[in-house]
């Protein structure tokens, strides 16, 4: 899964429902997706905080620049627990039944290939990489005709759309989709006791 925001948050803004904004207070949360799975029917933080690990933290210095929403980096002090798959972003009003879940998380990007490739391509064409992926990243496919994984040669930044790859063991067909880590972001986690940092990705933490 990549970035989700929850339908039922976007319905609250469309239909101007309560505690909807993002101009509030807004925090994140540590999930362990042993215990948490996201579903789109889930709108309030009282559906997650039983995977939470640690301790939300308020994302500070909130933009919304062109519909990107962005935030400072976010650090979580003295973490223990169960291992961290995905973060949660919600809009905290003190109470969980009433705070409105907005994102899922889990660090990782999807994208799409543009142009066919022939067995043992070494370049691929895709829409615009939505996310930065390192020399080496594994892609793996979600939908459509082509290898089961693909590795990029080189480190990729958000926007590339000719990727340098080790030589593709089958076909590729346009419209087949792949996702891969986020360059960065860190996911999975296992806490030990000390802080850990999330750095969000330069192009911004999610786009509507």
């Amino acid at each position: 899964m990549t970035t989700k925001l929850y339908p039922k948050w976007k319905e609250a803004v469309m239909s101007g429902g309560a505690n909807s904004q993002l101009n509030g207070t807004v925090k994140v949360a540590l999930v362990d997706a042993g215990v948490y799975t996201y579903s789109d029917t889930h709108e309030f933080y009282s559906s997650v905080s039983a995977g939470v690990v640690g301790t939300p933290v308020v994302l500070n210095n909130k933009t919304f620049t062109n519909g990107t929403f962005d935030a400072d980096d976010s650090t979580f002090t003295a973490v223990v627990g169960a291992s961290i798959e995905a973060l949660v972003i919600y809009i905290d009003t003190g109470t969980p039944s009433t705070s409105r879940l907005v994102a899922y998380i889990d660090g990782t990007a999807e994208v799409e290939v543009a142009v066919d490739a022939s067995n043992g391509a070494t370049t691929i064409v895709t829409e615009d990489l939505p996310n930065d992926i390192i020399d080496n990243g594994v892609m793996t496919k979600v939908s459509g005709s082509g290898p089961a994984s693909i590795t990029v040669n080189g480190a990729h930044t958000a926007g590339a759309r000719s990727l340098s790859v080790d030589a593709l063991s089958g076909a590729l067909t346009a419209g087949a989709r792949y996702s891969y880590a986020i360059a960065g972001f860190g996911l999975p986690v296992t806490p030990n006791g000390g802080n850990i940092t999330v750095a969000w990705d330069a192009s911004g933490i999610f786009t509507l």
